[in-house]
């Protein structure tokens, strides 16, 4: 209660990147490898190997919530689709 407002502010940014950005971005990384993977040699299907592009994609594109708060919903799409 007595914090600092500043001090509780930065935490909760540090909170939100370290839990939601961050997560998202290093997943993009493994999911774009497994899929590419998967779909030159043809170890995955076809439309199991795209998802995974597609969710790779939306990963980094949601690193934009930094900046603009609109992208923030890509952010649970990603954790939740990514455990799918």
């Amino acid at each position: 209660m007595d914090a600092d407002p500043a001090l509780a502010r930065a935490l909760a940014d540090l909170s939100f990147l370290s839990g939601g950005v961050a997560y998202s971005v290093m997943f993009a990384m493994p999911a774009a490898g497994i899929s590419v993977t998967g779909l030159m040699p043809r170890l995955l299907s076809r439309p199991l190997a795209w998802t995974g592009l597609v969710l790779a994609a939306a990963s980094m594109v949601s690193m934009l919530s930094l900046i603009a708060d609109p992208f923030s919903f890509l952010l649970p799409v990603v954790r939740f689709c990514g455990l799918v």
